[in-house]
């Protein structure tokens, strides 16, 4: 009898109204959404957080080239980590380790600087975090060419600057310049003691404290003269051969020490007229500025070359070019190298409209292939000498270009502008001329009898170029150049290689030729870097770590 009263006062369960039609799925879908709205999204746990997080950013920022750069870098590693194995000790493999752990390390710090950022400004409304361009990203890709290219290179020309070089790699972190330097010069204590190379006398204290300045110093000065016209990548893999070339080149190899020495006079010198140029230009005329500053900057280069070199040659600078440097043969190389500009310089300038602009460009690769083809094969060290003349030289044409200093200044830029491309327009300084010169002359820099950018730049890019502009018909992933360019690339190339073993005697064998010429057309058709810095160092790096 209870039962059925607690029954008959139980409340009955009312139905919904009937609806003229079911639910689709999609209108179920909307109704669960609505209901679940208010409700927390459900907590990762830190390790799910981590690898969310790490899986979002990287399938964000990763295309089909980049795995193909990452696939070629990583079989290069391998060809060196085979030469290590079999020629260097196990300290050697230690610092290895470091270095390693040390580009990891500097990609996460890298990305944790730019998340904290990023989060902070979400949180003061100065970032909308719904906008794809603010999302935060892992580093510049092509930064891993600044970080790995001078550790390949190092294992094969001196193991030594390997220390110097694993110290670089945390420079390139996005950080204040303050704890940047602090953090390399913490790192910097612990690889070079370890290695030893402070107990050898190879780095002593001053350029121990010296390296991170000096490479932090000098890409200020590349944004400040350069403007835009330098990557993020491009100055710092130039200031890490700064740092090498001033700091730790030695009398051993004259040629690369005379080198060493003109650049810091250039650059002291540089730095002065530069403030002597703007104080100036505030109460004088462009005309009168430059009549001080032209002779000011010839003495200054002048007295700072002969101040750092008398006492290292025992003698005048100039004596020694003329008794020591010039010989009957070299002499036969300036003047066949003068009557080969002669009869292709002018030319070239008069009948430049006529001339399209892609193979109006590669003539200079052209040239410069034919006037060191035999005196590299014969005489490397005169050829680093004069391309460092000429790589000189450039660049005081760029710094009279870029400000129109008179005289020469205006006819410069006219006469140069109708050279340039798209890359060469985006800063102050045209950049295509000058990395031809340094694509060659690094090589032979780091192997006083490397060819790799003469064949590389002077055939096989040209090649690629010329090719590619007028028959390329299908293009790499994301990239405006050709596989027909490529493939010229790699067949011009290996035939140069294989011509340059045949008759001038080097040392490599037809596989790694072929090796190389391929791996370095691949990445010069899907790359965005600079070719004329990546392609020498790549097939540098694979004929001699062999």
């Amino acid at each position: 009898m209870a039962k059925k009263k607690a029954a008959a006062k139980r409340p009955k369960k009312t139905l919904p109204p009937a609806s003229s039609k079911p639910l689709n799925s999609e209108e179920k879908s909307d109704e669960i959404q609505e209901e679940y709205s208010g409700l927390p999204p459900p907590q990762l746990s830190f390790k799910s957080a981590i690898v969310a997080e790490m899986t979002s950013v990287i399938s964000n920022g990763i295309t089909i080239n980049k795995i193909i750069q990452v696939l070629i870098l990583a079989y290069i590693a391998n060809l060196l980590y085979v030469k290590l194995d079999l020629n260097f000790d196990y300290d050697s493999k230690i610092e290895v380790g470091i270095g390693f752990l040390s580009i990891l390390s500097s990609i996460l710090i890298i990305y944790v600087s730019r998340k904290r950022r990023w989060n902070t400004g979400v949180e003061l409304g100065s970032i909308d975090k719904d906008d794809p361009e603010k999302w935060v990203q892992l580093p510049e890709f092509n930064l891993i060419y600044a970080i790995v290219l001078p550790i390949f290179v190092t294992y094969i020309v001196d193991k030594r600057y390997l220390g110097v070089n694993l110290v670089n790699i945390l420079l390139v972190i996005d950080i204040p310049i303050v704890f940047k330097i602090l953090l390399a010069l913490s790192m910097e204590q612990q690889v070079l003691d370890e290695s030893g190379y402070l107990n050898q006398g190879f780095v002593t204290t001053r350029n121990n404290l010296l390296i991170p300045i000096a490479h932090v110093g000098f890409r200020e000065l590349l944004g400040y003269y350069g403007g835009s016209s330098f990557s993020n990548t491009e100055s710092e893999l130039f200031s890490t051969l700064f740092v090498n070339l001033v700091l730790f080149v030695d009398k051993s190899n004259i040629e690369l020490f005379i080198l060493a020495k003109l650049t810091l006079a250039f650059i002291g010198s540089l730095v002065i007229c530069t403030a002597l140029y703007r104080t100036l230009n505030l109460f004088s005329p462009k005309y009168l500025t430059s009549l001080i500053l032209h002779p000011v900057f010839t003495a200054l280069v002048y007295y700072g070359s002969v101040y750092q070199l008398t006492p290292v040659l025992g003698k005048h600078p100039w004596d020694y070019l003329v008794n020591d440097i010039m010989n009957e043969q070299r002499i036969h190389f300036l003047y066949s190298w003068l009557i080969l500009l002669v009869v292709v310089v002018p030319p070239v300038f008069y009948f430049v409209d006529a001339i399209p602009l892609d193979l109006r460009r590669k003539i200079w690769h052209f040239t410069i292939l034919i006037i060191l083809s035999y005196p590299l094969s014969v005489d490397p060290s005169f050829c680093v000498i004069a391309l460092g003349g000429v790589f000189g030289l450039f660049l005081v044409i760029e710094i009279l270009r870029s400000t129109e200093m008179p005289p020469f200044g205006q006819i410069l830029s006219r006469n140069l502008e109708r050279f340039q491309d798209e890359r060469d327009k985006r800063g102050n300084i045209t950049i295509s001329y000058l990395y031809l010169v340094l694509g060659i002359v690094l090589p032979v820099m780091f192997d006083g009898s490397s060819c790799a950018g003469l064949v590389s730049l002077g055939l096989g890019d040209a090649m690629a170029s010329l090719v590619g502009k007028h028959y390329g018909l299908v293009k790499w992933p994301g990239s405006n150049k050709s596989v027909e360019g490529t493939f010229a690339f790699i067949v011009v190339t290996f035939l140069g290689l294989s011509a340059a073993r045949t008759f001038f005697g080097y040392q490599f064998s037809w596989e790694i030729s072929f090796i190389a010429a391929a791996l370095a057309g691949v990445l010069e058709g899907i790359s965005d870097f600079n070719d004329n810095i990546i392609i020498p160092l790549v097939v540098f790096t694979i004929l001699h770590g062999q």
